[in-house]
């Protein structure tokens, strides 16, 4: 199946520093072939990599309150809260850090910009790293 991209993703992805992808829920399997590619239904279209997924978990991010509060869930476990406006309230800072890092972000603070609202999907995994 094709997981499509963003140009940007594509060299973290190539480098091994982007190791999984968050999607919507319900549409990958352990097992499954991987078609890496950006430019998916335009005349851009380019297969970059191609891999395995090798896990999939399930993954809420969830934002609690006014204050900027946002809980981390992985299969269900509290992962860890990150305070963006009093970061000394942050939980488990360098575990989300890694979580933000190999989705191929540069910080928390660039993964929390793209996931900026509520949402539950798959973290879907190419290489055997699991939270």
């Amino acid at each position: 199946m094709i997981l499509s991209f963003k140009e940007q993703f594509k060299e973290p992805i190539l480098s091994g520093r982007k190791i999984h992808t968050i999607r919507n829920v319900g549409r990958w399997r352990v097992g499954a072939a991987i078609q890496f590619a950006t430019g998916v239904r335009t005349k851009n279209y380019e297969q970059f990599h191609s891999g395995t997924c090798k896990g999939v978990q399930d993954i809420e991010i969830k934002y609690t309150d006014m204050r900027g509060a946002v809980e981390i869930y992985i299969d269900g476990k509290h992962y860890g809260t990150w305070h963006r406006f009093i970061p000394e309230k942050s939980v488990n800072v360098a575990v989300i850090t890694t979580l933000a890092i190999n989705e191929g972000f540069d910080g928390v603070k660039e993964f929390l910009e793209w996931f900026n609202r509520d949402y539950k999907g798959d973290l879907v995994h190419w290489t055997d790293f699991k939270y």
